[in-house]
């Protein structure tokens, strides 16, 4: 037989009795995450709600770089801002710049929508800026890669030389011959627009260009051949 007094039926619903009371103060004092309100905690894995907006203020920075909010993600995105009718993410600073993105595979800021990214400012509604590749780069499957406009001032303004990939270049007219054939990096229609130059005395000669829809090249043509080679500057427009 064992030594132990056997417990009663009345202690042992009073021991239940007294951890279910102990459990449920425990529960009280801590806040559920679909009912969490103004004052609570930020309940990690859960549904967090509020009535007024919640600030985080850092006030010792060792850099100024160093974040006040980190949030890591190894697979997918690591913050993500979603509104039903004002913006998703604003970024504000009053010395740096109010959002900054890196990427060592893929774009540094990456938007989608009616505009992919929209910006205004007094100085810069849009700002790139790179030490060795594009400042800034557009690209379009059927659309402008780029679109500019303005209502009195420059719809673009350089302060370098511009560069026209694949629709401009120098075509050659060989000496004996009175045209030469284009091929541009673009299609050729109809409504193709080219600019003529010559880098050398015409002698009297006419210049002009037709165009070959089905072959995608114009042709530089000249009334009567030249003596010597002469070189054509061009430059295809729409």
């Amino acid at each position: 037989m064992s030594d132990e007094t056997p417990r009663s039926r009345r202690s042992i619903l009073l021991a239940a009795a007294g951890g279910a009371a102990a459990a449920g103060a425990v529960a009280l004092g801590r806040p559920s995450a679909a009912l969490a309100a103004d004052g609570d905690p930020f309940l990690l894995g859960g549904d967090n709600h509020a009535d007024s907006i919640t600030v985080l203020t850092r006030d010792t920075v060792e850099s100024p770089g160093a974040a006040t909010f980190l949030v890591q993600n190894t697979i997918s995105a690591a913050v993500v801002g979603h509104a039903t009718s004002g913006q998703g993410v604003i970024g504000r600073s009053q010395t740096s710049a109010g959002v900054q993105g890196y990427s060592q595979t893929d774009a540094g800021v990456n938007g989608f929508g009616v505009f992919g990214v929209w910006a205004t400012g007094e100085a810069f509604g849009l700002f790139g800026t790179s030490g060795d590749g594009d400042g800034m780069h557009g690209e379009s499957a059927n659309g402008n890669g780029g679109s500019f406009s303005s209502g009195t001032g420059n719809a673009l303004s350089t302060a370098g030389r511009l560069h026209f990939e694949g629709v401009s270049g120098v075509a050659t007219i060989s000496a004996g011959r009175s045209s030469v054939a284009v091929t541009p990096g673009t299609d050729i229609t109809d409504a193709t627009f080219v600019l003529l130059t010559p880098r050398g005395r015409l002698g009297g000669r006419d210049l002009w260009y037709s165009i070959d829809t089905d072959g995608y090249r114009f042709v530089v043509r000249l009334d009567r051949p030249v003596v010597h080679p002469l070189q054509i500057g061009w430059l295809v427009l729409d």
